[in-house]
């Protein structure tokens, strides 16, 4: 899939970020709860970011695993789409499979806490955004 760093709808730009739900082996999910001083801190989510110019989505959530928690993954089909709460980006969702070491290390500027949780003790989290809540409540990782 190549997409563009943006899409635009009625006339409306949205800068496109990525949501990456990493799955380790015995199907747990990574979630990480944002630092202060960044966008919704203390909210549990999967890490996210932004694409960097000409950066291809798959690219930027590889990337994003790297930076924010230093771990490898082989990143699959994107999964899910919605726009972030006050529609300031359109998140494409994908599913990654762990590739190495589960022990994350955290860039303590960008998430405070990581945690490798059940879907149901992932939807149990809070604060987390209801996108992120209906994610995961639904089965969206299976």
């Amino acid at each position: 899939m190549n997409l563009l760093a943006e899409r635009r709808d009625a006339g409306v730009t949205f800068p496109i970020a990525v949501a990456v739900v990493l799955r380790r082996s015995d199907g747990r999910t990574l979630l990480v709860r944002r630092a202060e001083g960044r966008p919704a801190a203390g909210y549990w989510t999967p890490v996210t970011g932004q694409l960097e110019p000409g950066e291809l989505p798959e690219d930027a959530a590889r990337r994003e695993l790297l930076e924010e928690v230093g771990l490898q993954a082989r990143v699959g089909p994107e999964v899910y789409r919605c726009r972030t709460e006050g529609a300031s980006f359109e998140l494409l969702w994908y599913i990654a499979e762990l590739e190495g070491s589960s022990e994350p290390t955290l860039d303590l500027s960008e998430v405070v806490e990581a945690r490798w949780c059940t879907p149901q003790e992932a939807a149990a989290l809070t604060p987390m955004f209801a996108q992120t809540r209906a994610f995961y409540a639904e089965g969206g990782i299976l």
